[in-house]
């Protein structure tokens, strides 16, 4: 597994190779103004390129906390499927979502 500096230093690369692509399209075209804007984002992009990247850790979430906001999704994916199939008149579906939904509560 590529670490996060190493993954940041690729796109970072690719970020300028694509500002240098843009760059040279922008001059052989002599659009001084995208010349200018790119010579700024260039400028910035290798100052983003100097600092580090900072060191962040993902938040901490409790498995009581994940299974509630699951069943949550859950339940608004068949409320709202229940609302799609009572615009169709889907008598069929509309029993089957909300004992689903029930099951769910």
């Amino acid at each position: 597994m590529k670490s996060q500096r190493n993954v940041g230093n690729v796109h970072q690369q690719n970020i300028l190779d694509s500002l240098q692509h843009r760059l040279d399209a922008a001059r052989a075209k002599g659009d001084a103004n995208l010349i200018s804007q790119l010579e700024r984002e260039m400028q910035q992009s290798r100052g983003m390129a100097s600092a580090p990247l900072p060191r962040t850790q993902a938040p901490r979430v409790s498995n009581a906390e994940v299974t509630r906001q699951h069943r949550q999704n859950l339940r608004d994916n068949v409320q709202r499927r229940l609302n799609s199939a009572r615009d169709r008149g889907d008598q069929n579906l509309i029993n089957q979502l909300e004992r689903e939904l029930q099951e769910l509560a």
